[in-house]
């Protein structure tokens, strides 16, 4: 009877299953970022367990963090941690209770004594898990401070008294500090424990008063620190980095924060050449900047403009970023599951979005207490006599699936791995994904989080592999309710696989010698929307109708020919990027713009039903003024207002990075698809200034080869064809057959085709001046042709195939 109520649970259950299906798409072509390391860091309780506890509990931590071996069936024996962070303390745990740090775990024993020399014994439980770190191969050891030795504070303890938000260091110990921390490096570089990095400060924007060690600094100070380190560093010959800020938050490294006055804009402050406190030019300092990830993952909304706005500014000075220090505080917390499902979340968000080149997890083990459940540890200590007891006991642990989830990063994506694009990054409600290609070319790792609760039927979809190769197989490993980084049977490159709800699955993708000249093509499905009125034979679809939007909201338009028109034909303003064609469609404001921006919206003759075969937009842009970037909304002649709602599904804003060139926007059309909705028109807000000053400069904003396509890669980041794309070029391109076009030319060696969104579709090598060459195509619409020939030079043509 027991067997039979069961049964008719589960199958009860599976009908209420929720399924969805995608394609997620791979471009080894677009690359980012290089990933130095994944880790964590020995804070706080690593001290007293590495004491107090039994070498089989601690093997068995270490073995967890450490290891990249596997067991009999496949299964990792540990995440490989490729970083690993040693709390350097200031000495709060000599003073007790007078530390003012009530938790006995976080007060930390300082190496220096009174008299200024060192005892080596102390933290002899950190020590012992840095000495299996090294054992292991963890790739890179972090020094890093929470407060200078309390010999040398102005208050004598670790953590500070409030001093206006200056450094608790004493001035005349500035110098003293610098050398301590060489001493310390010089010492473990001597045990064969070299440090890769040094972090000599920590949230500098914290009081710090009490609770643990601490202390702020001021932008200057932090300066005056660093190049006392940096000096020090090399008067020991040692080749150490310097890794800043570590700041308390990611916005005090971009913005101006009057609660932190001269402790903010941090990136500008360190790295900006006009800075009074610029350190680029110091030989040790990292050409980076590290932030925390924490207060800011209340939505998904906050977690991608946040992280984007650090990427920029971190771009527009050369710099990377290091997101060195997260756990779950900020957010609202309800289950086990969910919560390492969030913190995989979190990780694809500092990699993927962030475009962060490390990401440290905070406490890698802890005690559960308070009802936090696994909010703060990979690994859970279960002390004998329970949770809220000292340490010095002894007890147990158990893995949490926070271990696993990071794992799936941190175990395939070793440092030197680089970070290649994929359609869905920001798709943070759903299913997310990032890739990484290994130095060697041999493997590609995709990490896919699912946060949603539909299965998703998935299929991959790869470009632009290294030339050479091919794929062998793709491994998953799972972490979900019922796995632990769990190995599961390999599947073919052509193979669907169903990704579990609330789950992170990694897919180990081999690579292996192609035997083949030719590139096996890809269809390229796409529809022209709208093309030149001149000089192209073909369109697909046309607009209906140009319209205005709401003519008591918007300032002007410029009639083009007085004729009640708003927009016109006209020669293409830039041939010489991406957009090669003959002309384009402008259209022009003639008034600074007013808080609801400027706007147009068009509709399609014929509605366009959405399928995975032409599932991303992509509109051609260009703009003479770079004002307050666009917002494309689909199927309304009135603005989306309640970004909350539409972003993301309707709604799509975004900035340009420069003016006078074309760029190529892509909309990814997925929430017409999940509804069943075809697209009926677009509306196009050019200058969206509700949130800046209201003065736009008037400008001419033109619009081309709006196409839809199975490509998310966008054609301005992903330029297949170095330089213009000729028509003139020499070669005679002509459509021979149905999906057949011949290519003739002087002196050919290599012929590549190429759709629109830059893909490389089909390629022919080893030509030997062949006369003729034929491509069959994989489908009709626009592509480029690209031909190398035997004296170097490159010969482009697009054609239209029919």
């Amino acid at each position: 009877m027991r067997k039979k109520t069961l049964l008719y649970f589960v199958i009860g259950w599976l009908s209420m299953t929720v399924y969805s299906q995608t394609a997620v798409h791979i471009n080894v072509a677009e690359q980012h970022q290089t990933i130095r390391g994944i880790g964590a860091s020995d804070a706080w309780n690593f001290d007293p367990v590495g004491k107090h506890w039994s070498e089989t509990v601690k093997e068995d931590i270490a073995l967890k963090l450490f290891s990249q071996e596997v067991d009999a069936n496949g299964h990792p024996l540990g995440i490989g941690l490729s970083r690993w962070r040693f709390n350097v303390g200031g000495g709060s745990a000599e003073q007790g209770e007078a530390s003012n740090i009530d938790q006995p775990e976080r007060r930390a024993e300082s190496f220096l004594n009174a008299d200024g020399t060192y005892n080596w014994e102390k933290q002899s439980g950190q020590q012992w898990f840095l000495n299996k770190a090294k054992t292991h191969g963890v790739d890179h050891l972090v020094a890093f401070v929470n407060s200078p030795p309390r010999f040398y504070t102005k208050n004598g303890r670790a953590n500070a008294d409030d001093h206006g938000g200056t450094t608790n260091l004493k001035a005349e110990h500035f110098d003293d500090y610098a050398t301590f921390l060489t001493e310390v490096l010089a010492h473990f570089d001597n045990q064969g424990l070299t440090f890769s990095q040094v972090s000599p400060v920590n949230e500098p924007q914290y009081p710090w008063l009490s609770g643990q060690e601490g202390t702020p600094w001021t932008n200057q100070e932090i300066a005056q620190i660093t190049g006392l380190l940096n000096q020090s560093i090399l008067d020991k010959g040692l080749d150490t980095q310097i890794l800043l800020a570590e700041a308390e938050s990611y916005r005090v490294l971009y913005q101006n924060n009057t609660s932190y006055t001269n402790r903010d804009d941090q990136i500008n402050a360190f790295f900006n050449p006009a800075s009074t406190h610029y350190l680029g030019h110091h030989s040790q300092v990292l050409k980076g900047i590290a932030g925390h990830g924490y207060w800011t993952d209340t939505s998904d909304e906050e977690i991608i403009s946040v992280r984007q706005a650090v990427a920029q500014k971190a771009a527009e000075q050369g710099i990377e970023l290091y997101q060195t220090e997260y756990c779950l505080l900020s957010n609202d917390y309800d289950n086990y599951l969910s919560n390492s499902i969030f913190l995989a979340k979190m990780v694809h968000a500092e990699l993927a979005i962030a475009n962060a080149s490390v990401y440290d997890f905070w406490t890698a083990i802890e005690r559960e207490r308070w009802s936090q459940k696994n909010r703060f540890y990979l690994i859970r200590l279960r002390p004998n006599g329970g949770d809220y007891v000292d340490l010095e006991n002894g007890g147990t642990i158990s893995a949490d699936k926070n271990l696993w989830a990071l794992g799936n990063f941190s175990y395939f994506i070793r440092p030197g791995y680089q970070r290649i694009s994929t359609n869905n990054t920001e798709n943070l409600s759903g299913l997310m994904s990032s890739a990484y290609l290994a130095p060697d070319q041999s493997e590609i790792i995709v990490v896919h989080v699912n946060w949603g609760n539909a299965v998703t039927e998935m299929d991959h979809l790869f470009y632009a592999l290294p030339e050479g190769k091919k794929i062998k197989q793709i491994t998953p490993y799972v972490t979900d309710a019922t796995n632990n980084l769990q190995q599961k049977a390999a599947i073919n490159s052509g193979d669907s696989y169903t990704i579990s709800a609330k789950s992170v699955t990694t897919m180990v993708v081999e690579l292996e010698a192609s035997n083949g000249s030719v590139e096996d093509p890809v269809a390229s499905q796409q529809q022209l929307l709208t093309g030149e009125k001149e000089n192209e034979a073909i369109v697909y679809h046309d607009f209906l109708e140009w319209t205005i939007a709401d003519a008591n909201k918007i300032p002007s338009w410029y009639l083009q020919q007085d004729n009640g028109t708003y927009t016109d034909w006209v020669a293409n303003p830039d041939q010489s990027g991406i957009n090669g064609t003959a002309t384009s469609l402008v259209t022009e404001t003639q008034s600074p713009v007013d808080w609801w921006g400027n706007f147009l919206a068009f509709r399609l003759e014929t509605p366009v039903t959405i399928t995975e075969e032409n599932r991303f937009l992509h509109i051609l842009h260009y703009r003479e003024h770079n004002n307050y970037g666009w917002s494309f909304q689909i199927n309304t002649d009135a603005p989306y207002e309640d970004a909350g709602t539409y972003l993301g599904t309707l709604r799509f804003d975004g900035d340009n990075a420069s003016d006078n060139t074309w760029e190529d926007v892509v909309i990814d059309l997925q929430h017409l698809i999940e509804t069943g909705t075809p697209l009926e028109k677009i509306l196009m807000i050019v200058d969206k200034a509700w949130e800046s000053e209201k003065n736009s400069a008037p400008s001419k904003y033109y619009f081309d080869e709006i196409v839809l396509s199975a490509s998310p890669f966008s054609r301005t980041s992903v330029t297949a064809i170095p330089g213009a794309v000729s028509t003139s070029s020499g070669l005679n391109v002509w459509q021979s057959a149905p999906l057949q076009i011949s290519v003739s030319g002087l002196n050919m060696k290599q012929i590549d085709l190429f759709d629109i969104s830059g893909r490389k579709v089909l390629s022919g090598k080893n030509l030997n001046n062949t006369p003729t060459y034929n491509l069959h195509m994989p489908a009709t619409g626009l592509y480029i042709i690209k031909v190398r020939t035997t004296e170097g030079g490159i010969l482009t043509e697009k054609v239209l195939v029919k």
